[in-house]
C-alpha cells in the first residue's frame, strides 16, 4: 500500500497553549478513525509540542526545525535528542522561510538533516526556496536539484520526505500547474538511486487547500501552511487527497 503524508505546519501560530491544544483537538476530531494508507503530522511551534502531544492520537507529532548541534552551550537551540524524547517523529528542514529570513546555509541544512537521522526521526527536506513565478522549468530544475543535493551527504537514508515548495506560491493563494508539479516530482525521483535513499516520498507545499488538493497527481502528500490552522479545512485536505 502506498504511503501518503499530510503535514500541518502551524509556523508561529497560535498565540497560546490553550489555542494550540484546541486546534490539535479539532484536527483529531475531524480525522477518520482508520487511515492506514496515510500519516497526518502536526508541526506546532516548539513551545507547544508538549501540549499538542497530549492531544494527538490519530496524528503524529512533528517539529518545524531542529538544531544542527547535538547539545551544549547554544542558547535558543533545541537538539535532536530533546525533540526525540518529546515524541517528535518528523522534522521540517530547510523551509524556504528559514532560507530567506534566517539565512540558513546549505551546510546548516545538511547538518540538521544528519542530526535528524541520527536521532531516529524522519526528515522533511524542503526545496524550491528562492524560486519566482517567472522562472522557466530549466531554472526550477537546476535550483531544486542544487538544494536537494546540498541537503544530503553520502550516507544511506532509510526514509526521506522531500517537499517541493516554490517560494512564490507560499501564502499567495496561487499554485503551480499540477502537471508541472508532477514533472518536478518525477525529476526528484530520478535522483534517488545515486543518493543512497531507500524510501523517498515527494510532497508539495504552497497555498494548498481543500479545493485544489485533488488536482495534484503523482505526489505522496502535502506540506500545508495557512490552511492547517483551520481544523475542518485541514481534515478536508486529508480527505480530498487520494
Amino acid at each position: 500500500m502506498a504511503r501518503r503524508f499530510i503535514i500541518a505546519n502551524w509556523k508561529m501560530n497560535p498565540t497560546n497553549k490553550e489555542e494550540a491544544s484546541a486546534l490539535a483537538a479539532e484536527v483529531e476530531s475531524q480525522l477518520p478513525e482508520s487511515q492506514a494508507d496515510r500519516e497526518v503530522i502536526v508541526c506546532p511551534p516548539f513551545i507547544y509540542l508538549q501540549s499538542v502531544r497530549s492531544v494527538l492520537n490519530k496524528s503524529k507529532l512533528g517539529s518545524q526545525d531542529i538544531s544542527c548541534f547535538e547539545g551544549g552551550a547554544y542558547t535558543g537551540e533545541v537538539s535532536g535528542r530533546q525533540l526525540y524524547n518529546m515524541g517528535v517523529g518528523y522534522c521540517i528542514i530547510g523551509h524556504s522561510e528559514r532560507r530567506q529570513f534566517i539565512h540558513e546555509t546549505s551546510e546548516e541544512i545538511r547538518a540538521k538533516l544528519r542530526t535528524c537521522l541520527d536521532n531516529k526521526m524522519i526528515p522533511v527536506l524542503c526545496v524550491g526556496g528562492g524560486l519566482k513565478a517567472s522562472d522557466d522549468e530549466a531554472t526550477i530544475r537546476a535550483m531544486v536539484r542544487k538544494q536537494f543535493n546540498e541537503g544530503l551527504d553520502n550516507s544511506p537514508i532509510d526514509v526521506l520526505l522531500v517537499t517541493y515548495e516554490p517560494t512564490w506560491a507560499i501564502g499567495s493563494g496561487r499554485t503551480p500547474d499540477p502537471d508541472h508539479v508532477s514533472r518536478i516530482a518525477a525529476f526528484l525521483r530520478e535522483q534517488q538511486d545515486e543518493l543512497h535513499v531507500k524510501e523517498m516520498y515527494i510532497l508539495y507545499g504552497g497555498s494548498v487547500n481543500s479545493h485544489n488538493a485533488s488536482s495534484f497527481r503523482d505526489i505522496d502528500g502535502f506540506l500545508v501552511g495557512g490552511a492547517s490552522l483551520d481544523g475542518h479545512e485541514f481534515a478536508e485536505i486529508v480527505r480530498a487527497f487520494k
